[in-house]
């Protein structure tokens, strides 16, 4: 049919002329669902295809940054970080945003590797588990740079106070961990601990140093581990061949040293749960892999990216505007976790 007008469109749909004006610009003011139904009415009932293509091309696109620093390598050991991602993915398509997938890596020049992106992206997310306080200086230049385009980073806590940032509530998460050990019979509880040490890993710390202090208890040791498997294995075979008594439970402080345990002590006999029980934390694949099934802290991880995605929205929506500046008004959001219980504890 030629010749249709946004009028047409509005008594086909019960809406008023200037929300369906609104939804065909590209302009804020009506929900996703509301856009989305207009396009799709528009394109049945042969509205203008160039002009839906413009607005098509006028969506919202967000850029997906893995910064990964491969010294550390935490983002690259596990396949947390695609959960992240599909869950982010999953959000934007509902919204009708697209999803740009880019990579920043440490010793290169972190705003150079996204220049070519940053005018091009309406907001970026961060998959920030790598970023530590000697990245803080390249990504405060960077959320100056890219400001007041909104950013959101994901699973680390440090949002340097301009950023908005999504996280897993890590300190309740292995308070959590600690408690179900102690409920099991655990009194003497080891700790599996990463030497590489980032916000997370603190929080984690300090939520198990706390609940075994609420029990009356103290660490009955701490064992210090690369984050890889291999690396892992071979550090908890050395404690293994030194260590005067062996702790009854253990808390490791992500699944990937839990599992490098677990290894570790099938190899040198040691029975698990009836000898030891081990607790891990994020859930991620390799927990059902290992012998037994790994008991663990369950992360939400595609919550993480669709909040992220939602937290966008808002800061897209004209109802946000002036609600955060580089001074303040950045939003930190925790999700909570769940036991996920297995055979690696008694």
């Amino acid at each position: 049919m030629a010749g249709i007008t946004s009028k047409d469109i509005a008594s086909q749909l019960g809406l008023s002329p200037a929300a369906v004006s609104i939804a065909l610009n590209g302009k804020p003011g009506v929900s996703e669902a509301t856009r989305r139904l207009v396009i799709e009415t528009a394109k049945r009932m042969g509205y203008d295809p160039e002009k839906l293509a413009a607005v098509v091309s006028r969506r919202k696109r967000i850029c997906f940054v893995f910064y990964v620093d491969q010294i550390i390598g935490i983002a690259e050991s596990t396949t947390f970080s695609s959960f992240v991602l599909e869950g982010a993915e999953t959000a934007a398509s509902l919204k009708g945003y697209s999803i740009m997938v880019r990579y920043v890596r440490r010793g290169e020049p972190f705003m150079k590797q996204l220049e070519d992106i940053c005018a091009e992206a309406d907001g970026f997310i961060i998959f920030g588990t790598d970023v530590s306080a000697e990245t803080e200086p390249e990504m405060k230049e960077f959320l100056a740079s890219v400001f007041p385009k909104p950013v959101v980073i994901i699973d680390n806590p440090e949002n340097f106070g301009i950023a908005d940032c999504v996280t897993n509530d890590n300190y309740n998460g292995a308070r959590m961990a600690a408690e179900y050990l102690i409920e099991r019979g655990c009194r003497n509880i080891g700790y599996l601990r990463s030497r590489y040490r980032n916000s997370n890993f603190a929080l984690r710390e300090a939520g198990l140093v706390s609940a075994l202090r609420d029990a009356g208890l103290e660490l009955a040791a701490t064992v210090d581990t690369e984050i890889s498997f291999d690396e892992a294995y071979i550090s908890i075979q050395e404690y293994l061949k030194s260590a005067p008594a062996l702790p009854d439970g253990f808390f490791a402080e992500n699944d990937i040293i839990a599992a490098a345990a677990l290894r570790a002590f099938s190899s040198n006999g040691i029975r698990v749960p009836d000898e030891v029980s081990v607790m891990g934390f994020d859930d991620v694949s390799v927990c059902e892999l290992t012998v037994p099934s790994l008991s663990t802290v369950h992360s939400y991880k595609e919550q993480l990216g669709s909040a992220a995605v939602n937290i966008l929205a808002y800061r897209f929506s004209s109802a946000a505007e002036n609600i955060k500046s580089m001074s303040g008004g950045a939003m930190n959001v925790r999700i909570s976790m769940k036991l996920r219980i297995r055979g690696s504890v008694r």
